[in-house]
């Protein structure tokens, strides 16, 4: 017989057990998340398309090598995002900087952790992973984000540079 133990059938992918999300676009970009700004709007679309693979890769019980893959671009992609952003900011003189910076700073010892742990072999617990990389990132985008992507059109609105 082609049984597993649990009675499933070896060989083919199953979804892995207690995970909530089983919708694959539960972090689809959509223009609610825009913040007028195009090019950190188009980070923002790739970093939401890397989290949306990521959430596949864990929830159809992909392989560690594609899930260590996925995390890796994950956290480089979210580096050079920050970047672009801080140096606008710097460019721009945003007033709210330092509060932005430390949600950034929160997001990559996140995804820090993240990758510690699953270096060294610990399981990465679908739900909370998925959860918290949604939350921060929709919370981030729908108001720092969006703050931030005002004053940069009134940066631009007076002629000032605003790195678009």
């Amino acid at each position: 017989s082609n049984r597993g133990g649990d009675g499933s059938a070896t060989g083919t992918m199953r979804r892995m057990p207690g995970v909530m999300m089983a919708d694959n676009r539960f972090l689809e970009w959509n223009d609610d998340y825009a913040v007028g700004h195009e090019a950190i709007d188009h980070d923002h679309q790739h970093l939401f398309a890397i989290v949306s693979k990521l959430q596949l890769a864990l929830t159809e019980g992909h392989g560690q090598e594609v899930i260590g893959g996925i995390l890796s671009d994950l956290a480089e992609y979210v580096g050079s995002h920050f970047g672009r952003e801080e140096l606008l900011m710097a460019q721009t003189h945003y007033p709210d900087r330092d509060e932005h910076v430390a949600q950034h700073w929160e997001l990559t010892q996140h995804l820090s952790q993240l990758v510690y742990e699953f270096e060294t072999g610990e399981r990465l617990m679908p739900d909370r992973t998925l959860l918290f990389l949604r939350d921060w990132l929709r919370d981030h985008t729908t108001t720092a984000d969006r703050r931030l992507g005002d004053h940069l059109r009134r940066m631009a609105a007076v002629g000032r540079p605003s790195g678009r």
